[in-house]
């Protein structure tokens, strides 16, 4: 029996080739800065990769990907990845997580566990509860805990699972 091959992000070359390579054998061409946006949206997750570079390969006009075919495609595969992975993410939350990763999600930049504790109170969440749940969040790869100290600093560094965030939190 296999153990299936579990991939981690790649590396921007690498990420790089992996959407540029597939398509030199068609007519297809791709501006370099969408390979570029690509690389940068899909943080090196293989998945992501895959799915922005299909969508993006299916908007050409003429043979090309210009940063307009892309803004449509964006959309398409935010959607797709939304749908079959990020819904499925929220749904497994429960309530206190739900409010813990949306504060989390809220800054681009790592912050204190004291700070994200603070704001999560505002809405009801106690210290000692969104401090669990930044452990449990972390533990399951919603969230990136980043060495500093004990507490710790905490990010959403998953850019299209931040903005999947940001559109539950303007929904009613």
């Amino acid at each position: 029996m296999h153990t299936p091959l579990s991939l981690g992000p790649l590396d921007p070359g690498d990420a790089t080739r992996a959407i540029s390579e597939p398509v030199e054998e068609t007519v297809v061409r791709f501006d370099p800065e969408v390979v570029a946006e690509i690389v940068d949206l899909a943080g090196g997750r293989p998945y992501y990769l895959q799915k922005l570079g299909y969508f993006a390969f299916d908007a050409a006009v003429n043979g090309r990907v210009t940063r307009a075919e892309f803004a449509v495609a964006f959309e398409r595969a935010f959607a797709s990845v939304s749908q079959e992975i990020f819904a499925a993410r929220w749904a497994g939350m429960s309530p206190i997580d739900r409010q813990v990763v949306a504060v989390v999600a809220r800054s681009m930049e790592p912050r204190p566990s004291g700070d994200i504790e603070a704001e999560a109170q505002r809405f009801g969440v106690k210290p000692g509860a969104a401090r669990q749940s930044l452990r449990r969040l972390a533990a399951r790869g919603h969230i990136n805990r980043l060495a500093s100290g004990h507490r710790g600093l905490y990010a959403v560094r998953d850019r299209l699972f931040r903005r999947y965030l940001e559109l539950q939190a303007c929904e009613p």
